[in-house]
């Protein structure tokens, strides 16, 4: 897109798709990985705060996620 975004889609296999399953259940949870929050949550567990003011939806949660996963792995 003009605004530098990519649409993806695809399939993947049922050991990727298990793996991506368990990392967005922990990383896309409300509270984690929150680029609008100043110190992000992205080990462990939110705090109550962090949970209660996460208004992303739940596929912003995932696209966070996944970014985090990347910058993760790139570290």
């Amino acid at each position: 897109g003009l605004d530098g975004t990519s649409k993806i889609a695809g399939y993947l296999d049922a050991e990727t798709t298990a793996v991506l399953a368990a990392i967005t259940a922990k990383l896309a949870a409300p509270g984690m990985c929150n680029r609008a929050d100043e110190h992000p949550c992205v080990a462990g567990t939110p705090s109550a705060e962090a949970i209660a003011a996460d208004t992303r939806s739940a596929a912003q949660r995932t696209h966070d996620a996944v970014l985090a996963m990347g910058r993760a792995l790139l570290a």
